[in-house]
């Protein structure tokens, strides 16, 4: 029986990586010959085939309706690397993250390839011109993904929002939709926490615990849209994303 579950593991490794090198190439590709927008939409088709290899169905809940004709920022929850992929499935768009993540094998290209804003998290944030260009970004009309608890979580709770790029949507004058990422048991019964990536783990033992798991969900439940940002602060608006996430995930996790 461990001979088999090993074979059928290693097979499941081996299109997951197969799936990862199509898509460094594919994205080359695109970088040179496709437009932005095919090139969002080719990355949307390749992040839905990442999660059916992976055998998890996303779930969107009020999904919002992008037009496209003004920037906007998504604020979410941070679980897991499936977080970026599970997003892009249904609402394929730019992410701000830690500029460490370009050093993963493979999956780094391809997070950097993606028009991913990394940031180094010590100072880079302190760059009056570096907070410009996400400014701009959203001016432009980007869709931009924030995740301000600075790190992943077990997805039981909330860290303290960190506040500072929260200036530039204010700047920029356009919307923010927060959003609250849950991967619960199959049963109902709680969180799955072999989906979370925190704690002392890589991405290889991160992929082997996911694979071990058939027919899973991740739910994202988009809250109410906050307009007229200008009205507040940067550490007001992070208050108030905190505590409106929060209490959804509280009361979220009560009915699991």
């Amino acid at each position: 029986m461990k001979l088999i579950k090993w074979f059928s593991l290693s097979g499941k490794l081996c299109l997951i990586f197969g799936h990862i090198i199509n898509g460094l190439i594919e994205l080359g590709i695109t970088r040179h010959f496709y437009s932005r927008k095919t090139k969002f939409k080719r990355i949307q088709r390749w992040s839905k085939r990442t999660f059916k290899l992976l055998g998890i169905t996303v779930v969107p809940h009020n999904m919002p309706e992008i037009t496209g004709d003004k920037g906007l920022m998504f604020v979410g929850n941070h679980i897991s690397w499936l977080d970026i992929f599970a997003l892009n499935g249904i609402l394929p768009g730019r992410f701000i993250a830690k500029s460490d993540l370009k050093k993963w094998p493979l999956l780094g290209h391809l997070i950097t390839g993606s028009e991913t804003i990394l940031i180094d998290r010590g100072g880079s944030l302190n760059n009056k011109k570096y907070m410009t260009y996400i400014t701009d970004c959203l001016k432009d009309g980007d869709q931009i993904t924030l995740f301000p608890e600075g790190t992943t979580t077990p997805g039981d709770s909330m860290l303290k929002f960190k506040n500072r790029i929260l200036q530039a949507p204010i700047d920029a004058n356009i919307d923010i939709i927060p959003m609250v990422f849950v991967y619960p048991k199959k049963d109902g019964n709680g969180l799955n926490y072999d989906f979370s990536y925190c704690g002392d783990i890589n991405f290889m033992q991160s992929l082997v615990k996911i694979l071990q798991h058939k027919n899973e969900t991740v739910h994202i439940y988009f809250l109410e849209k906050h307009t007229n940002l200008q009205q507040y602060t940067r550490t007001e608006l992070a208050d108030l994303l905190h505590d409106q996430m929060s209490e959804f995930l509280d009361q979220t996790l009560q009915n699991l």
